[in-house]
């Protein structure tokens, strides 16, 4: 028989680093700003704090992997620091919203716990890369591919 197991819902809290995404316009963020940020979706009930480096919403053009690692910079930059903050209340599932294997490999150097691929192109690759470590990864299945009409 099979162990059940205690099952919770939990708050998700989306930092966007793209100029353009779903929600509209988004100003290019200091690490200042991801900080804070951060510390109020926390305070707030977000358990999980998913960073996006690019958009994902229909049609939005597909960027390089060194254009999302110099978006994502920022964040990984202050993330330890982040993490120690003692305003924050818990200590967040720290969530990356990417797709590109070469990306997962580079964070594996840092303190994230979880791969959010909505695209699932390179899925294989990224478990490959991902087998052996920790990292949890959230596979979504999508009809389409980056840059098209796929919603």
């Amino acid at each position: 028989m099979l162990e059940k197991k205690e099952v919770r819902t939990q708050l998700m809290g989306v930092l966007n680093l793209t100029p353009i995404s779903m929600s509209g316009p988004n100003p290019t963020l200091s690490a200042q700003d991801i900080h804070r940020i951060i510390v109020e979706m926390v305070n707030q009930g977000a358990e999980i704090i998913d960073v996006g480096a690019e958009s994902t919403r229909p049609q939005a053009e597909p960027i390089t992997v060194e254009e999302e690692w110099t978006r994502l910079t920022p964040f990984l930059e202050n993330l330890h620091k982040i993490l120690e903050d003692p305003r924050l209340l818990v200590r967040p599932v720290i969530s990356i919203d990417t797709y590109h294997v070469e990306t997962v490999r580079k964070l594996k150097d840092y303190p994230i716990d979880m791969i959010n691929d909505v695209f699932g192109i390179e899925g294989e690759a990224i478990a490959t890369v991902l087998s052996g470590t920790k990292i949890q990864y959230v596979l979504v299945h999508n009809k389409g591919r980056p840059g098209t009409n796929y919603m």
